[in-house]
């Protein structure tokens, strides 16, 4: 399910602007691509997150620059305004939620998405957390 955090709208589905803005079809396959010249900017004060997501989304064609929190992030996208901007909401500093509204205000040709994580379990990366 997605929601969209300053609308509360709930959707399903992507919209063909959202699909457009990251992916492209392509001609033979009629499947949904990455636009190899999309850039994003990952914001997420969690180096291994941000170091695996950045390869993720790297493999998959997108052009990934990366900010460990809010500020740095606005200094990013001064230097060059990427296409996506996707950041977690919990950091320290500027929280994610006080970013993107600054990303909405002052640039809003820039598509944002939120994420946030919380491990409930038990797992080697993470043995404090326990439900």
């Amino acid at each position: 399910m997605l929601v969209d955090m300053f609308t509360g709208e709930q959707s399903r589905k992507w919209s063909s602007a959202t699909l457009s803005a990251g992916r492209r079809l392509d001609a033979a396959t009629g499947e949904a691509k990455p636009n190899l010249r999309t850039s994003l900017l990952l914001v997420d004060d969690q180096a291994l997150t941000c170091a695996c997501l950045s390869e993720l989304l790297a493999r998959h064609g997108y052009g990934v620059r990366s900010a460990p929190d809010g500020f740095s992030a606005l200094a990013e996208i001064r230097e060059d305004i990427p296409d996506l901007v996707l950041s977690d909401l919990n950091m320290s500093g500027m929280s994610g939620f006080e970013l993107l509204s600054v990303v909405r205000r002052r640039f809003p040709s820039i598509r944002v998405i939120a994420m946030s994580g919380c491990c409930l379990y038990q797992t080697p990366c993470a043995p404090e957390m326990t439900m």
